[in-house]
C-alpha cells in the first residue's frame, strides 16, 4: 500500500509540474508578444494560443521547460509563489484579454455594480519578467521549430528508448520516470502500448527475476518475497502487479 501511495504521489507531482510548465509557457509567450507588439501583440498571442496549433506549440515549449533543470526550477518557483498568476493577470489587464490588474467591475442581475480589487503588479517586476523570459522563450521557440520540422523527433526517440529499456528488463515506472527527467512525458499506458506492439511480455521478466529470489523450501519465504518485490520495484514494476504474478507462479 505504501509503495502504491508513493507511486501515486510521484504521478501527481509529475502532472503538477507539467501543468506549471505549460502555464509558464503561455505567460512567457504573452510577455514576449507584449514586449514586441504591445497590448495588441499580447491580445493576438492570446487568441493564437487557443487554436490547436497554438496549444501544441505551448505544450512543446512546456516540455522544453521541464527538460531544462534551471528552467523547470524557475517555473515551479514562479508558479508556487503566485508570480505567474499575477503576471498573467497584469498582462491580460493591459491587453484587455483578462481581468485588469487595476480595479475591475461587473453588474449583477439586479444591476448592482460590484467592484473587485485585483492585485497591482509593480511595473519593474513585469519588465524584469519580460526581459529575462524573452531570451528563454526565444531559445525554447527555436527548439520547438526544429522539433516541428523533423530535426528532433521526440516520439520516435521515446519509442526507441522504451523498446531498449523494456528489452533490458526494466519496468514501465522506471522508464516513465527516466523519460520525464529527459523532458519527455509518457504515461504508463503509452509504454505498455509500445510493449504490446513490440511483442514484449513484461510478465516474463517479472517471473525471470522472481526466480532469483523465491525458492520452494526456503527457510524464510517472507524475506524472499520482500527482497523480490523491492528488487522489481527498483526495476520499475508495480508491487501490486508483481504480487499478482508471483502468486500464480509455481516456483521450484
Amino acid at each position: 500500500m505504501d509503495e502504491d501511495k508513493e507511486l501515486d504521489e510521484q504521478e501527481q507531482e509529475k502532472q503538477r509540474e507539467i501543468n506549471e510548465a505549460n502555464k509558464t509557457a503561455h505567460t512567457v509567450g504573452q510577455a514576449v508578444a507584449m514586449g514586441y507588439g504591445g497590448a495588441k501583440g499580447a491580445k493576438l498571442y492570446n487568441a493564437a494560443s487557443k487554436t490547436k496549433t497554438g496549444q501544441a506549440v505551448e505544450r512543446q515549449i512546456g516540455k522544453q521547460i521541464r527538460r531544462n533543470p534551471v528552467a523547470n526550477r524557475l517555473s515551479k518557483r514562479l508558479n508556487r509563489s503566485g508570480a505567474i498568476d499575477k503576471a498573467s493577470t497584469a498582462i491580460g489587464g493591459a491587453s484587455g484579454t483578462a481581468s485588469s490588474a487595476a480595479d475591475s467591475s461587473y453588474e449583477t442581475d439586479d444591476k448592482a455594480k460590484v467592484t473587485i480589487k485585483m492585485p497591482k503588479i509593480p511595473l519593474p517586476i513585469i519588465l524584469i519578467l519580460i526581459v529575462v523570459l524573452t531570451f528563454a522563450f526565444l531559445l525554447i521557440f527555436v527548439s520547438v521549430i526544429l522539433t516541428s520540422i523533423g530535426y528532433l523527433d521526440d516520439e520516435r526517440t521515446a519509442c526507441n528508448y522504451i523498446r531498449a529499456k523494456l528489452k533490458s528488463g526494466y519496468g514501465p515506472y522506471y522508464i516513465s520516470n527516466k523519460l520525464y527527467l529527459k523532458g519527455c512525458n509518457k504515461d504508463i499506458s503509452f509504454i505498455e502500448d509500445v510493449a504490446d506492439k513490440e511483442n514484449i511480455d513484461m510478465t516474463e521478466y517479472i517471473i525471470k527475476y522472481s526466480k532469483r529470489y523465491i525458492k520452494k523450501g526456503s527457510d524464510d519465504p517472507y524475506k524472499d518475497y520482500v527482497k523480490c518485490i523491492n528488487f522489481l520495484k527498483n526495476k520499475g514494476y508495480s508491487p501490486s502487479a508483481v504480487m499478482q504474478i508471483i502468486k500464480k507462479e509455481d516456483f521450484e
